[in-house]
């Protein structure tokens, strides 16, 4: 085969190092594309957002695990594009934080198996997801989804009075320590204060009397997956958010 000129060579080149798109930053969500710069750790300027968080494997082959990405939370999955995709994990990301049983506000699921979700991961990787065209393995922590790029988590300015239960999140804020502060989506735009307990779901009863299984509404396509992670709190409190819950949820007492 006959060598290919210098000059064409050369400018094949320069257009490479001419190109240069950016990964957007929003936190919870944002699609964009991405690019061949890299970093001085040599990662691709897609897989990584320039806020110290970086993507592993992927369609766009991100590397890890190295200096950058000490760990990474692959998931193999078989969806098209998405094999051995994930976020990297290590001092700002630890493994403890994936904790899927205490997936707080501001996060996402990362691949649901069987039913079950994988990993719990920050609600500010969406971007990196989105420009590797990974996004359909997130999901959201109400178990809608997938995710949809470009859209952040909703942040109301205000939070509506309720009565009987509490809602917590940016506009709401905290719950008690002994309370899990979830379900924040595109369809719930405030989460919740539940007992982080898990332990019922929408066949399997709570085991302790008096008390009703909190599950989010969603919708039909999802509300299968929806009824599979619910929380165990007094009768009352669960009905009372079954009635009032911005975005729906709904309450099985008596079983």
């Amino acid at each position: 085969m006959r060598a290919a000129p210098i000059f064409c060579l050369l400018s094949c080149i320069a257009a490479l190092l001419g190109c240069k798109n950016t990964v957007s930053t929003t936190a919870g969500g944002g699609g964009s594309s991405g690019s061949n710069t890299t970093t001085g750790g040599g990662e691709p300027a897609i897989c990584h957002d320039g806020q110290g968080h970086y993507l592993c494997g992927g369609p766009n082959k991100c590397p890890g695990p190295n200096a950058n990405c000490p760990d990474c939370t692959f998931f193999g999955g078989n969806l098209p594009g998405t094999i051995g995709v994930g976020a990297c994990y290590g001092p700002d990301l630890t493994v403890d934080a994936l904790d899927v049983l205490s997936c707080a506000d501001g996060k996402v699921f990362q691949g649901v198996v069987d039913n079950s979700p994988i990993y719990c991961i920050p609600a500010d990787r969406i971007p990196l997801f989105c420009a590797n065209k990974s996004d359909s393995i997130l999901r959201y922590v109400d178990y809608s989804g997938p995710v949809v790029c470009g859209e952040p988590l909703p942040v109301p300015s205000t939070c509506p009075a309720v009565s009987g239960f509490q809602l917590c999140g940016p506009s709401c804020g905290a719950c008690s320590p002994d309370r899990l502060c979830t379900g924040r989506s595109p369809t719930h735009p405030y989460s919740i204060c539940v007992p982080n307990n898990g332990g019922c779901n929408a066949t399997v009863p709570c085991a302790t009397a008096g008390n009703g299984c909190f599950l989010f509404t969603v919708d039909a396509a999802d509300q299968p997956l929806a009824d599979l992670r619910g929380f165990c709190m007094p009768n009352a409190e669960c009905l009372a958010a079954a009635k009032d819950y911005p975005g729906g949820a709904k309450c099985i007492t008596g079983m």
